[in-house]
């Protein structure tokens, strides 16, 4: 997943139970954040820095920017 000025790429990510997503920061700063609660990423700051997590449940699970919460979301939709 792609994070940069004002924007994640993709929107919405499809992936399998037991895969791992990683976030690639591309410009600014930003960090991942689960609406839910079940995750918080520390903050990137450097151009290439990332973070990942394995998703071990099925469901569609939201994030966003702490930074720019109304400007940045996205999903990942986790398959049984």
């Amino acid at each position: 997943m792609g994070l940069g000025d004002f924007y994640s790429t993709p929107a919405s990510l499809t992936i399998s139970t037991g895969d791992r997503v990683k976030w690639v920061l591309e410009s600014g700063t930003h960090d991942s954040t689960s609406f839910a609660g079940l995750w918080q990423s520390p903050m990137m700051v450097e151009v290439g820095e990332s973070w990942s997590r394995t998703f071990d449940t099925p469901g569609t699970f939201d994030y966003y920017c702490t930074i720019h919460p109304s400007l940045m979301d996205a999903t990942v939709i986790v398959t049984g």
